[in-house]
């Protein structure tokens, strides 16, 4: 059976969030059960959490296996009994951890902003969780019944059918909609809201009266915390379980059946409930916190290296035909390696730093592997610039000669030696420091000291800043934004050429793949590196101290430059068909047979004629369009 790049895609980001769910739960879930006695008894925050994870652990296990199944061969083939089953678990367990949350918050809401009310007693505690779990089972019961293999497309699936009655059918979904989602999704927004507005709300003044200067630093420093974990915890909640709210009111107006389990909304709702589930983990728990981050950072770490090797692998077998006089492909190969060296050389010592919770390689590595990653790093964001350039030049300006190989050997050379040049002081700024947690213990640091010239320390930020990441961002966005004008704003002008309906359709082919490319890209770009942009932004104003290794900023900077690590392969592998890693999984060695079709597979036989065929047919119209 041959999978097409969009079921693996699908299916292996599944998986991720599958390994990741089961893992950071499993080790919060350990740490709380072994740490019982000073963690579970009579505190109830604990006592919710556990409730939580085990609740995203049953979901995790039982349910994502399956629709991991279901993603990559993109129909259900499990039966009428599990599917009734199996969706029924899902949605009870999801609509109990929605519960959780709010218990949650109603906990931390009394604690802070209702401190001397009496604490809940653990028989109260245990009905409210039992609750969580009776509620949701009760009233999504009628699933049982509604859930139903259907054939819609062409395609097995697993679906619930409304319910005879269009009234009842409407009414059961607002029912569910309220009880299990609105309901406690406001409890959560409204307690975080009056925490926040409790605690900033106390006078400062008295506050500094009453402690000492190390008491006040750190009551402002819980503040801060408390703050930043509340917001988080509703922004990511509400984030996540916006599609389910689209959703539910989508089928409260227009029925069950207006949308099925293969609709591209239900597919955003799963997708945004499960990554809930697999970050919860990393927002509750303080115990497991660097666990939890060394988990997320081997698991980048290993995708993003087999992705990389292999569109590496694919480039290097294929050189004859994509990297000789293919600049583009030149430049992504490039892009590749620049990954690969951040992936091998830094993440593993990066995944020990989380692990440990202090740098444990001395100072001389704390400066050469850190120097490594920010020029590593900066090649990427130069490799991204040049391959907007390139496609740029060939889809904007046809006309132009194409680059030289000399030409794109220097610009490769360059998107190497100026990040390393100008990254070059870091080798003298990076140095370990004692850094203070909560004014008692001190953990050995690997960060970037300032230049003791305050002007220059700023002045070289903004030179860094500059040079390595805002102009390439720039030129980045500006290529593309050209690339998306051209390809549709020009039409092909028709011909009584025999061949031109077949070149117009691949040149509509190529202008529609093209425009997902270049817009999936920069909007890609932008949410991974703008973090690493304000960091930049905020050094510059503050100096290079102000945001150390470890803090809040830093840490989502290099999630996300991580992250683009590992999407880049599946960017380009699922919107560039010579990169194709699931045909070149389907049809292995015999994909890259130029000269023969023999024996191959039906899935593989266009493949071969592609660079001979599809593209050629779409040059001969663009030239014959203009």
């Amino acid at each position: 059976m041959a999978f097409s790049a969009s079921d693996i895609s699908k299916a292996a980001f599944l998986a991720v969030i599958y390994v990741v769910t089961v893992l950071g739960n499993a080790l919060v879930a350990y740490v709380l059960v072994k740490n019982r006695r000073a963690l579970l008894k009579n505190r109830p925050t604990y006592q919710f959490i556990l409730n939580i994870v085990l609740s995203d652990l049953l979901v995790g296990l039982l349910t994502m296996p399956f629709e991991f199944t279901r993603e990559l061969l993109d129909e259900w083939i499990f039966g009428t009994a599990p599917c009734k089953l199996i969706e029924y678990i899902e949605i009870a367990v999801s609509c109990t951890a929605v519960f959780t949350h709010a218990l949650i918050a109603y906990d931390r809401y009394r604690s802070l902003a209702r401190p001397y009310s009496p604490r809940m007693e653990s028989k109260l505690v245990t009905k409210m969780i039992a609750l969580s779990w009776v509620v949701p089972a009760v009233v999504e019961t009628p699933y049982l019944y509604m859930f139903e293999v259907q054939v819609i497309s062409s395609k097995t699936i697993c679906t619930p059918k409304a319910i005879p009655f269009s009234w009842l059918d409407k009414l059961y979904g607002a029912l569910s909609f309220l009880v299990v989602f609105f309901v406690p999704c406001m409890v959560l927004c409204w307690c975080y809201f009056r925490v926040i507005l409790t605690i900033w709300g106390r006078s400062p003044t008295v506050m500094a009266e009453n402690f000492s200067a190390s008491q006040y630093s750190v009551i402002s420093s819980t503040k801060r915390r408390v703050t930043r974990t509340s917001c988080l915890v509703a922004a990511v909640f509400v984030l996540c379980w916006f599609p389910t709210l689209v959703l539910s009111w989508f089928r409260i107006v227009s029925g069950t059946d207006s949308i099925h389990r293969g609709h591209v909304l239900h597919k955003v709702a799963m997708f945004g409930a499960f990554i809930n589930e697999a970050i919860n983990p990393v927002i509750y728990s303080n115990t497991a916190a660097n666990i939890t981050m060394a988990t997320i950072i081997g698991v980048g770490m290993v995708l993003s290296i087999t992705g990389n090797v292999i569109i590496a692998y694919v480039l290097i077998k294929r050189w004859k035909i994509l990297l000789r006089n293919r600049p583009t492909y030149q430049f992504i190969l490039n892009l590749v390696l620049s990954d690969l060296v951040v992936g091998v050389l830094f993440c593993p010592f990066e995944f020990t730093r989380q692990l440990f919770g202090k740098w444990i390689f001395g100072k001389t590595l704390c400066k050469i592997i850190d120097y490594v990653e920010i020029s590593a790093a900066a090649t990427t964001v130069i490799s991204h610039a040049l391959i907007a350039v390139d496609r740029y030049r060939s889809l904007v300006l046809p006309y132009l000669p194409k680059l030289k190989p000399r030409l794109v050997k220097q610009l490769i050379a360059s998107s190497w030696i100026v990040p390393a040049m100008v990254s070059s002081p870091y080798l003298y700024m990076y140095t370990i420091i004692d850094h203070p947690f909560f004014l008692q213990d001190h953990f050995p640091l690997c960060t970037p000291t300032a230049i003791p010239i305050q002007w220059l320390d700023k002045l070289y930020e903004a030179v860094e800043f500059g040079l390595l990441f805002f102009a390439p961002c720039c030129v980045i966005c500006w290529c593309y934004y050209h690339v998306i004008r051209v390809t549709f704003g020009s039409r092909p002008n028709r011909t009584p050429s025999a061949r031109l309906p077949i070149a117009e359709k691949a040149l509509r082919r190529s202008r529609k793949r093209v425009t997902k490319t270049a817009c999936l890209i920069i909007v890609v770009f932008l949410i991974c590196w703008s973090p690493t942009f304000l960091l930049g932004i905020w050094r510059i104003a503050s100096g290079t101290e102000s945001v150390h290794h470890g803090h809040t900023l830093y840490e989502v900077s290099f999630f996300g430059a991580i992250f683009n690590e590992v999407i880049n392969p599946v960017i380009y592998s699922v919107y560039d068909q010579n990169l194709n890693i699931s045909d070149h999984i389907c049809c292995h060695r015999r994909v890259f047979n130029e000269t023969s079709q023999v024996h191959l597979p039906k899935n593989c036989q266009g493949m071969n004629h592609h660079i001979n065929v599809i593209i050629n047919q779409a040059r001969v119209a663009e030239v014959s369009s203009r």
